[in-house]
């Protein structure tokens, strides 16, 4: 199963529904790294071997850029806060962690959808 790292943007609606449903969630605020900066956070999402979750778009930047460097990273999970809604995100991270292999999203960035299947 994919363990996740959320950074501080994430409502902590989606990190508690996730943990009900036996997901691995770390938000930066339980780990003290809620004060660090972007690429604090994602060499700690790569330390930890934890997909960062974030709405942050300086995220999409900073991925870019450790692809064209070769820098490894466990993966990113961006969405669009205003386009969110808590129970899709939460169904679709869910799912993620659940049933797709680590190297699916190793190195990339997924999308969370406006809408996902329930």
């Amino acid at each position: 199963m994919l363990a996740f790292y959320f950074d501080h943007h994430i409502q902590s609606a989606i990190a508690e529904g996730l943990k009900r449903r036996g997901v691995d969630v770390l938000t930066a605020h339980d780990d003290g790294y809620d004060r660090r900066d972007d690429e604090a956070l994602l060499r700690r999402s790569a330390e930890l071997g934890r997909i960062l979750v974030t709405y942050d778009f300086g995220f999409l930047t900073r991925s870019a850029r450790w692809q064209e460097e070769g820098r490894d990273f466990p993966g990113i999970v961006f969405g669009f806060e205003i386009r969110i809604e808590i129970g899709v995100a939460t169904r679709y991270l869910e799912d993620l962690a659940k049933n797709a292999p680590a190297e699916t999203i190793s190195n990339s960035v997924a999308f969370i959808p406006a809408q996902f299947p329930s």
